[in-house]
């Protein structure tokens, strides 16, 4: 979602306490077959977007004289529950292309939703805030019969590692 101006909401927000998420006028709206855009009334950008077979185009357009930031968001959805997430993660490469992934159940149950992001403009700084604390692993749930596992540690090519164990 872009916001702009200092403060970076992280959380999407409630009607009583306000996020990332913006109000908008239907006045600013202009919709048609192949193009939707609208401006936002808090940060006060403008929001184009388009799309084609799998793909769709953002284009935001920021205020002059104040900070732009995007947020990514990969924990909240439009029906969240416990669980709903089952795996997610972000990506930024050298050239600043962000790129991510997020797997859910549901309707469609392990649907994946793959993205990529290019910017106009170089990126001056990232943060990552993970505030999820003591998520206990139940294990993914599917056709054939769970099996236990004894855990041990899975290395990217980055050097990251994650450690995982069974829940008991």
């Amino acid at each position: 979602m872009p916001v702009s101006g200092d403060t970076v909401p992280m959380d999407p927000g409630t009607p009583a306490t306000p996020g990332y998420r913006s109000r908008f006028s239907h006045g600013t709206e202009v919709a048609k077959p192949g193009y939707y855009a609208v401006t936002l009334d808090g940060p006060g950008v403008r929001a184009e977007m388009t799309a084609g077979t799998r793909i769709g185009v953002h284009r935001y357009s920021f205020p002059k004289g104040k900070a732009a930031h995007l947020v990514v968001d990969l924990r909240s959805s439009l029906y969240n529950y416990p669980g709903k997430i089952l795996w997610s993660g972000l990506h930024l490469r050298d050239d600043g292309v962000l790129t991510g992934f997020r797997e859910t159940r549901g309707w469609a149950p392990g649907r994946k939703l793959y993205f990529a992001m290019r910017f106009s403009a170089p990126l001056v700084g990232h943060a990552l805030v993970n505030r999820e604390k003591d998520i206990a692993y139940k294990g993914f749930q599917g056709p054939r019969p769970r099996q236990r596992c004894a855990g041990g540690e899975a290395r990217s090519g980055t050097g990251s590692a994650a450690r995982f164990r069974p829940a008991r």
